[in-house]
Parts: C-alpha cells; structure tokens; sequence
C-alpha cells in the first residue's frame, strides 16, 4: 500500500506492507451536525458553573477578551463573533470592549497575522492590543508565588473591569493543555515570568524535562501549579473554549467558568486526541501534520516527542516535517549535545520555551534513533543528532533494513493532534481535571 502524510503543501509517500504488526493511530473524528454558531451559542447559554452571558454582563463596562495567537483553525474569529454578538445584544457596546492577544514569548504579530486571527473587520470595531513579553513598560508586578516565581503581566488585565477567556484547546506537551489560566500566564506575562515557568519544567537534575510535565497531565504538573498560582491575582470572569476535531472543524464549545468550562473542554478533547496502546514498539513514523505546522523544526518537535513516547529505548523514529523555514527562533545556535540546558549567545542563564523544545528533542536523541525526512541541510540535521533523509521511502526502507520485519510499528499521521498512551504509563490523562 501506499502511505501518505502530509508535507509541508504537499505529501510524503512510500510503499509499504501492510501487515498486522503495523497499527495506525489516528484521532477518533467526530463531526457536529451543529455549525459553530450554534454551537457557540448553545455554551453561551448553558454555561459551567456560571450564570448566563446574557445575565452576567449585562451592560458591562471596560470588558476585556484575552485570546491567544494560534490561529489555526480559524476557531477565534468565529468565537469572538460570536461573543461580540452576545454581548451587543445586551446592551455591551464595542466602544466597551478590547481583545488583548496573547503572544507568550512569541513576541507580537505582524499586521497580516493579527488580520488573519481576529479577521479584517473585528479591528475596526474594538481596541486591539498586543502582548509583548519584553516590554517592561507595559507590564505591573502582581505579586510572587510560593516557589518564588515573581510575576508580571500586562497591564490591560489590571485596568480592565471585567475579562473573558477565549480560545480552542490543544494538548502541551509541557503544560498538559493550553487555554485557560495559561492565556494569562506565560500568554501575557513577562519575559522574567516566562523564563521561571521553563525552569520548573524540568527536572531537579536540571538535564531533562520533568516527566510530570506532559500531555495532559494537571493534577501533579508543576508548570501548571505555578500556573494556577501565578493568576491567583487575576481573576477572569467568563471563558469560552472550542474544541477541534482532526480536520479542524469545531465540534463542541464550553463557555461559563474561566477553569470549571476549560476542563470540561479538556475532557472532551481527551475523547478526540488521546489513544491507548498496549505496548512500545520498535519503530514509529510521525508527521507533523503539513503545513503550517511544520514550517519550523520547533513546531515538529511535539510531534516527535510523542512519536518517542510511544517508541522503545533504541528504536527508530521517523519524523516526517517540511520545516520550509528551517529550525526556527534562530534556535540552532543553542543546540549544543554536550550542554545540559540550551546554551545562550548572550551568556545568560534564562530559559524560554523554545529551550524546552531544544531539551525534549535532545533526549529524544539520546534514548532514540531519530531518522528526520525534511528540507533541513542534512549537516544541520545531524549537528542536532539526527540522520537526515530526503525521502519517506529511503528513510523506511533504512529502518527495515536494520530491524526485524516482525517488529511493531506504529504510524501517526498528525502527531501535533495525536497523544498516545500508554496503558501501563500512570500519568493517567483522564484523571488529571483537577481544578
């Protein structure tokens, strides 16, 4: 048969045999006979753990929505038409109303990103501003958390009267699941905030990253404590969250309490996204899903992880990603395979999340073969630790050459949407909405 997964604009392609020691993981799709305005709609209504849109804000003033800056799929400008919508109806003008955009350590966006989040005419409409981490003088210091994390975030959040949470859950492979109180810490704070909040991500060997620290998991994830605990001084009124299927359609909304509707949202993305598997196997293929996804070689680094996860110590990894613009974040200059913790140009011991990427794909190196198909020069790709390949079917066929054709492989078309689980793993995602 031929196997396809998606590259860059196009496909990756190689002839294999299908046989029952190969076992394709894909997400469970569902589709909603709803359109998202309904769908919206309908959590609007019967929010979690919280009275009515129509009832809570009724005339508010100074109303601030906090979205985030992934936008893809296109879930925010539909949610946020369908908010502005909801909240004009009662009585809350767009002169009342300003969307903060949440860009983490991202750094803003250009005019056209913003354009294609938010669409052309929402601008128009209401105030829109933008989160720089390093700003310093757009940020206020709100106070330190009990393992020291000092924290400050943008002032908007201080200076308005009342703010929603808006955004589509996905799973982080370092803070379990974003949305929620994470649109607020790392989304809108500060780069010293940021940095802090990558330290506690790893582990007290300060070599890896903390194996609390994965999709899914909240009950004991550190990162996400400090997270909760960084807000606590913040208090969002409202959230609504969309839930994607593979394909990218909206298939469920939650909206009502800023942390009861964000679990309920993660639960339902665990039903789509998490599968279970029996036993590790000795090779895996993953893609990065095609672009956009995997434009950068940090992006794929998600899909990789999860691909290893899944993958017995000294198997092989195939990671199928374009990365058309290379690593990513100039991050190249801090791969550095005899360093613990990326090295920095500038000398200076903080960590961003790009860091972590950088650490998760290095063990990943350590424990794993790592065969990488993509357009990276192929000496870039193994001063990363990696064997380069200019092909899906030479990579394969390298692979099978070097093991047992009897041995299990697993393929993940989109390891960016895909978590696999492990049954005898007991970080348990199910049981980790702990709010």
């Amino acid at each position: 048969m031929l196997l396809q997964l998606k590259y860059g604009k196009g496909f990756a392609s190689a002839k294999i045999r299908m046989n029952s020691n190969m076992i394709q993981l894909e997400p469970n799709h569902i589709a909603s006979l709803q359109k998202p305005p309904a769908l919206i709609a309908k959590a609007l209504e019967k929010p979690v753990a919280a009275y009515p849109l129509k009832t809570s804000f009724r005339r508010s003033k100074n109303l601030l929505l906090v979205v985030s800056n992934r936008h893809w799929p296109d879930t925010t400008k539909l949610l946020l038409a369908e908010l502005l919508n909801a909240l004009n109806q009662v009585a809350v003008p767009d002169a009342e109303i300003g969307v903060l955009v949440a860009n983490g350590a991202d750094g803003p966006l250009p005019r056209k990103a913003v354009a294609e989040l938010l669409g052309d005419d929402l601008p128009k409409r209401i105030s829109v501003y933008q989160h720089d981490f390093r700003d310093t003088q757009a940020l206020e210091y709100i106070g330190e958390t009990r393992k020291g994390t000092q924290v400050f975030v943008n002032k908007h959040l201080l200076d308005a009267d009342e703010i929603i949470l808006c955004d589509s859950v996905s799973h982080h492979i370092f803070a379990g699941y974003s949305g929620g109180p994470a649109l607020i810490v790392p989304g809108c704070a500060g780069q010293e905030t940021i940095s802090r909040l990558c330290q506690l991500a790893l582990a007290p060997d300060r070599k890896k990253i903390d194996p609390l620290c994965t999709d899914g998991s909240l009950a004991q994830n550190p990162v996400y404590h400090e997270i909760r605990e960084a807000c606590r001084n913040i208090s969002p009124r409202f959230g609504v969250y969309a839930v994607t299927n593979n394909k990218g359609e909206m298939i469920s909304a939650y909206a009502g309490n800023p942390y009861q509707a964000h679990a309920a949202a993660c639960r339902a993305l665990d039903q789509l996204n998490v599968l279970p598997i029996a036993k590790k196997a000795s090779l895996t293929i993953v893609g990065a899903g095609g672009a956009p996804k995997d434009e950068t070689f940090l992006q794929s680094i998600t899909a990789l992880s999860r691909g290893c996860a899944i993958t017995e110590e000294g198997g092989i990894v195939i990671l199928v990603a374009a990365c058309a613009n290379g690593v990513g974040a100039a991050a190249i200059e801090r791969f550095d395979q005899k360093k613990a913790v990326p090295s920095h140009p500038s000398g200076t011991a903080e960590l961003t999340p790009a860091d972590l990427m950088i650490m998760a794909s290095r063990e990943s190196a350590r424990s794993h073969k790592i065969f990488v198909v993509s357009q990276l020069e192929p000496a870039l790709v193994r001063q990363m630790g990696f064997q380069p390949f200019a092909s899906l079917q030479n990579a394969l066929e390298t692979a099978e050459a070097q093991q047992s054709k009897a041995q299990l492989t697993y393929v993940i078309a989109d390891g960016t949407v895909v978590v696999p689980q492990n049954q005898a793993s007991e970080r348990g995602l199910s049981a980790a909405h702990t709010y």
